[in-house]
């Protein structure tokens, strides 16, 4: 993770500097993924084992979102902060991550997808866009994903069934209309 950081910062500075195409020439998807319930894990198990727990998280993660071309940003206690540089493959690699933690016997996962903007500063990613993808990933149900519209119409065609979900008005944000894509947890 961190070499993958420190590339991408010289990879961002090259590019500003002209000697270099940028990387991204599309707006990557962004998606907040948070383990459900790890207050009450804590307290059940105890601070080391929550530790361990969130430990097989991040390294399972680190596999699977890697396989879907994407990468941690960052990690967040429970949280991790994903970026997909192809938008259309972050809906697959999301579903996929979920699926397999439910085989580890992990926890569920809360999941916040968007797609669009985002600044890179020493090695994180900032904007609304992230902003938004933690906020959804509040309003998901466990084992599920929730986007906005403007986020749905970036991930192509791919054959992932979403579902209208209502509207929900994230803190400081406007009411917005989301879609779910709620993953089965059978083993």
């Amino acid at each position: 993770m961190v070499f993958e950081n420190i590339t991408m910062q010289i990879q961002d500075a090259l590019a500003a500097d002209g000697m270099l195409t940028p990387v991204m020439t599309t707006p990557p998807a962004v998606a907040f993924v948070d383990l459900v319930g790890f207050a009450a894990l804590t307290e059940r198990l105890g601070d080391h084992e929550a530790v361990r727990t969130v430990t097989r998280f991040e390294a399972l993660a680190q596999d699977v979102i890697a396989a879907s071309g994407g990468r941690i940003v960052k990690t967040l206690g429970d949280g991790l902060l994903l970026l997909f540089r192809e938008p259309e493959r972050a809906p697959g690699g999301c579903i996929n991550l979920i699926t397999r933690l439910a085989r580890a016997g992990l926890p569920q996962v809360h999941v916040g997808l968007t797609a669009g903007p985002v600044i890179h500063r020493d090695g994180d990613i900032f904007g609304n866009c992230v902003n938004l993808a933690a906020r959804l990933a509040g309003f998901a149900a466990p084992s599920q994903i929730m986007t906005d519209a403007g986020s749905l119409a970036r991930f192509g065609a791919e054959a992932i069934s979403w579902s209208p979900g209502g509207n929900v008005t994230p803190k400081g944000m406007a009411e917005i209309a989301v879609f779910t894509c709620s993953v089965a947890r059978a083993l």
